[in-house]
């Protein structure tokens, strides 16, 4: 019942149609993320366990119906499969292939003009690949990987 108190504590209930809002720690995609079973868990997942929902190993995953990736509100909380998953993320819009490439991937540090800065500057060879890393805060094994073109190739 701890457990319970301490989760509901940190959503913003709201009626039985609304979306919940999380609002503690969220992930850049926006997912809540909650310390549960001695690890970090999305907030949504445990909303459906702490609930009542039953995760199988079918069923693994738990999905939103409202597409909010920070509402907890079990009535908007479902079971699902991995295909039912990218099923889902497909039909809501959320991936669209090779869109997600380069700087508009959620994950992308750099821009596409760094990328054919840092390519110029290996190609140089008048700076290492370490200080080109300082330089974008990145590591110098993506710097290799730029100036192989095993990453970035679209550029």
């Amino acid at each position: 019942m701890v457990i319970q108190k301490r989760f509901w504590s940190k959503v913003d209930i709201k009626g039985p149609d609304e979306c919940w809002e999380w609002k503690r720690y969220k992930h850049p995609l926006g997912y809540g993320k909650f310390w549960y079973l001695d690890k970090w868990q999305q907030a949504h997942r445990v909303a459906f366990l702490l609930s009542g929902g039953i995760l199988t190993n079918e069923k693994p995953h738990t999905l939103h119906r409202c597409d909010n990736p920070g509402c907890v509100n079990p009535n908007h909380l479902y079971a699902g499969s991995h295909t039912d998953n990218m099923r889902d993320r497909s039909a809501k819009g959320r991936w669209r292939g090779g869109e997600q490439r380069g700087e508009k991937s959620h994950y992308a540090k750099l821009k596409e003009k760094d990328v054919i800065e840092i390519r110029r500057l290996c190609h140089t060879k008048t700076t290492s690949h370490e200080k080109i890393a300082a330089l974008y805060g990145v590591s110098r094994a993506n710097i290799g990987y730029i100036h192989n073109r095993k990453s970035w190739t679209n550029i």
